[in-house]
């Protein structure tokens, strides 16, 4: 049952959506068939991170509702507040100030709990909301901070599918050459270590545009070298050059 969830997560953080729903369905039957009710809880939460919830807010919290009691039931305080953030992920498509008032609970909560991975996702999409509301110097604030923590683990393959967020921070301090050279970082890091952006995170990229507004913003010969010298860039080089860009904002 751990095993197939475990293989679900390398899918969805490859960007293989499909794929990653597939075994977390197939952790679900598992954990069904052997009577294990915290294996369910953890499926459908799983689950819930494959769906699209644009548009069906309704459902999404009446999915959220019964994973928050199953849990509670448990006794499982870490999974509770795990839930705040996939409630933040429903409401940041809608209301960005509902969310991010939501996820600010969440992120001291996943403090309190040592619970790095999830305070680090609660303060992305904190900055993803501040970003929203038009707050750069706040948006950037979250987004450093992430980086910071990312950097100081050692995850330095889960800092890839962040760049895209960055960039856009760049564009919106004016500075679509930085932007250009964070994507073209994006383009070859996702190869090398072999990370895609999942699929909700692809949601919100992929309305904020970040390589349509470059491609605007340059000519072709200033977007292609900026792309080139971002593709030659070790990733400790590009968290390095991210930072710089963000001082006048921290």
């Amino acid at each position: 049952m751990r095993a197939l969830e475990a293989a679900g997560l390398l899918f969805y953080y490859s960007g293989d959506n499909a794929r990653a729903d597939s075994f977390y369905r197939a952790q679900l039957e598992v954990a069904r068939t052997i009577g294990d009710q915290q294996g369910v809880a953890d499926a459908t939460f799983n689950l819930a991170w494959t769906e699209d919830f644009r548009g069906r807010s309704d459902e999404a919290n009446r999915r959220i509702t019964e994973l928050e009691e199953a849990y509670r039931e448990l006794g499982d305080e870490r999974s509770l507040a795990r839930m705040e953030v996939l409630r933040g992920g429903v409401l940041l498509f809608d209301d960005a100030e509902a969310a991010r008032r939501v996820l600010e609970v969440a992120h001291a909560r996943f403090r309190a709990l040592d619970d790095v991975g999830y305070e680090m996702m609660a303060a992305s999409m904190i900055g993803g909301a501040f970003l929203q509301q038009g707050e750069r110097r706040q948006a950037a604030r979250w987004f450093v901070e992430v980086l910071v923590m990312s950097r100081d683990m050692g995850d330095l393959p889960g800092i890839t599918p962040l760049l895209p967020i960055q960039a856009v921070a760049a564009l919106e301090l004016g500075r679509p050459d930085s932007a250009a050279v964070i994507m073209g970082a994006f383009d070859a890091l996702t190869l090398r270590y072999g990370v895609q952006s999942p699929a909700n995170l692809d949601q919100v990229l992929a309305a904020m545009d970040p390589i349509g507004r470059v491609k605007d913003e340059l000519d072709a010969e200033a977007f292609d070298d900026a792309m080139r010298r971002g593709r030659e860039m070790t990733l400790e080089e590009v968290v390095g050059y991210v930072l710089e860009i963000a001082k006048p904002l921290i």
